[in-house]
């Protein structure tokens, strides 16, 4: 026979699972978002990518789940939305093992295009326009009553002569008790939309 507390303690946790959808699919969620600056068109044309930031977060319980960060999630998702551009018939794309290399010579990392100058630099050594530079945080979990993944994701186009964002995407995904690849299909709606929008305003030129 159940005590009074552990019947409290099963009518929690099946409130719990009800609302949040643990073990269920209704919490199966994909959206993202794209907003534009000016004319993004006008001002470039050749772009590159650069490796995404990532948090900086550690293994842990929360008390109903385990919590585990997605290991090369910044590098993952700008592999993606790379390989995403590609089909981007208003871009043409700098390889990222040119972009790589030309830091490489300039003994700079990734995070050194964040100061403007090296950008500007680093651009012009790459014939582009602009770079793409994003921030994204992965996450996967267990529990008792199922198993799921996370990712939060955002990328913005930066001119490399003003420093100004001419575009900016962002998009999550949040996907319970499936193997499909969370990087991809986000990776497909967050530039999917992009293009959509570029298309649109292609468009509407006169």
């Amino acid at each position: 026979m159940y005590t009074w507390r552990r019947l409290c303690s099963i009518a929690a946790c099946t409130a719990f699972a009800g609302c949040f959808g643990i073990g269920g699919q209704h919490l199966n969620r994909l959206s993202s978002t794209v907003s534009f600056s000016g004319q993004p068109l006008l001002r470039a044309r050749v772009i590159a990518v650069a490796d995404f930031d990532t948090g900086k977060g550690e293994k842990y319980y929360d008390g109903f789940s385990t919590n585990t960060p997605v290991p090369n999630a910044g590098i993952r998702m700008a592999e993606t939305v790379a390989t995403r551009l590609l089909a981007v018939p208003q871009y043409r794309l700098v390889e990222r093992a040119r972009l790589r290399h030309v830091l490489e010579e300039l003994k700079l990392h990734m995070t050194d295009l964040v100061d403007p100058e090296n950008l500007t630099t680093v651009g012009r050594l790459l014939g582009a326009d602009a770079v793409v530079f994003g921030r994204t945080e992965a996450w996967s979990w267990v529990n008792q009553t199922g198993w799921g993944g996370s990712i939060d994701a955002s990328f913005r186009l930066v001119d490399i002569e003003t420093g100004e964002v001419l575009w900016a995407v962002q998009g999550r995904i949040v996907r319970l008790n499936t193997s499909d690849d969370q990087f991809q299909m986000l990776g497909d709606d967050m530039c999917g939309k992009l293009r959509k929008k570029l298309t649109g305003m292609t468009a509407q030129k006169p």
